[in-house]
């Protein structure tokens, strides 16, 4: 049990994190799917964090998150499975979706505003080599910034 724990919590870290950044980059650069990102969460969470009974009160966040996968992963359109599928299916699915409408929904309501400070990081394809990992499947971003200011602080 204490390893299916460790592999569910730790496993897929790297995936989440560059999804996550991936995702992030798309919202700096299309105002209106923050908009939309936000208009969603606003009644949702009323101003208090995401529980994971409003998960599925979400999917314009779910889509936004899968459209980062499909665009940014790093097979094939079309042949790419996220997580796998049949006998080989990631166990952690599940947890990875919750974990990342979780962490976007944070993001979006703890700043006020997103905007890409650098310029914008290579994308994959251009340099990037297919490992087979499983946790290579979304490959980070090379190095980007944002400039982030919290709720209430105007520039």
């Amino acid at each position: 049990m204490q390893d299916e724990a460790i592999t569910l919590l730790t496993g897929a870290i790297e995936t989440t994190g560059s999804t996550l950044a991936w995702t992030l980059h798309e919202v700096t650069r299309n105002p209106e799917i923050e908009r939309r990102l936000r208009a969603e969460l606003a009644p949702v969470c009323a101003g208090r964090p995401l529980t994971y009974e409003g998960l599925d009160r979400l999917p314009y966040a779910r889509r936004v998150l899968q459209e980062s996968i499909g665009k940014y992963g790093s097979l094939a359109r079309g042949s790419f499975l996220a997580f796998g599928d049949g006998r080989r299916k990631c166990i952690g699915e599940n947890f990875a979706w919750s974990e990342l409408q979780i962490i976007l929904a944070t993001v979006l309501q703890s700043w006020l505003r997103l905007e890409l400070a650098s310029r914008p990081p290579e994308a994959p394809g251009r340099g990037h080599r297919q490992t087979g990992r499983a946790d290579a499947a979304v490959p980070p971003p090379r190095r980007a910034f944002a400039d982030v200011r919290p709720r209430g602080e105007q520039r």
